[in-house]
């Protein structure tokens, strides 16, 4: 482990499993997963340019190709997902919520603000066009989600 962003051996064996494993024919991967998982937890942690990524971790370039097709693919969201089922067996509850809480909160757009729409909760058009729905499930995992009546993204579709 070289930065404190860097994965434990104990931490890349509860996620192993997700990655696809190497094929028998074809080229040898030049970058394990975990070498590249420790490089975007890097450019998450200091918060430092792609092209500023240190060169002892996989070129940026690959970093970032790897880090979009986990993310279309989904493969990210079935890792938090997995981790947080094994963080709720821990405590000593079920894998999945069985309840919720939705709240909504209007938020006041700034006067310079071209965007303008309803507020079903309030009955009212004009500056309170942003609601930010906030879902907590029984183990205090957050997700928040922006709606607006121009998108008309709903709590659920987060």
């Amino acid at each position: 482990m070289r930065y404190t962003s860097d994965l434990t051996d104990a931490e890349w064996q509860l996620i192993d499993y997700c990655f696809p494993k190497p094929f028998k024919t074809g080229r040898p991967r030049e970058h394990s997963y975990r070498e590249l998982l420790n490089a975007i937890f890097y450019l998450n942690k200091t918060a430092c340019q792609w092209r500023n990524l240190p060169e002892h971790f996989a070129p940026w370039r690959t970093v970032y190709h790897y880090l979009r097709q986990w993310k279309l693919t989904g493969l990210l969201t079935a890792i938090h997902g997995h981790l947080r089922e094994q963080l709720r067996l821990i405590a000593g509850r079920k894998r999945q919520a069985s309840a919720a809480i939705i709240d909504s909160q209007s938020v006041k757009s700034t006067e310079s603000s071209d965007e303008r729409g309803y507020d079903a909760g309030k009955k009212s058009t004009g500056a309170n066009v942003t609601s930010w729905w906030i879902r907590w499930d029984s183990s205090c995992w957050r997700w928040c989600c922006p709606r607006t009546s121009r998108t008309g993204t709903q709590p659920g579709n987060c």
